[in-house]
């Protein structure tokens, strides 16, 4: 049901569970979806990274959005996230 929907999201959302949050929203219809980011758009760009993305953007001279955009497409804000060929973090950045 809708309510018990909106309560898995709310609770993957403290949990910090963004990648669990984008899957499940992904398998709605994309009228409720776009909705659903409209009236939630911190699902979109979690604030729990703000301060270190703030701070980077204006060291590197880039758009925060831009900054979170990437993050979210490649690690979905799982700073453990790590890809089959050895990218790493957020960002999914080579060690090299």
């Amino acid at each position: 049901s809708k309510t018990e929907q909106r309560i898995l999201l709310e609770n993957y959302w403290q949990a910090s569970l963004t990648n669990s949050i984008l899957r499940l929203l992904t398998q709605a219809p994309t009228e409720k979806r776009v909705q659903y980011f409209e009236d939630h758009q911190n699902l979109l760009f979690p604030s729990k990274y703000e301060e270190e993305v703030q701070k980077a953007s204006e060291i590197e001279k880039m758009d925060p959005s831009y900054v979170l955009s990437l993050i979210r497409q490649e690690s979905g804000f799982n700073p453990l996230a790590r890809s089959p060929t050895d990218a790493l973090g957020l960002m999914q950045l080579m060690p090299t």
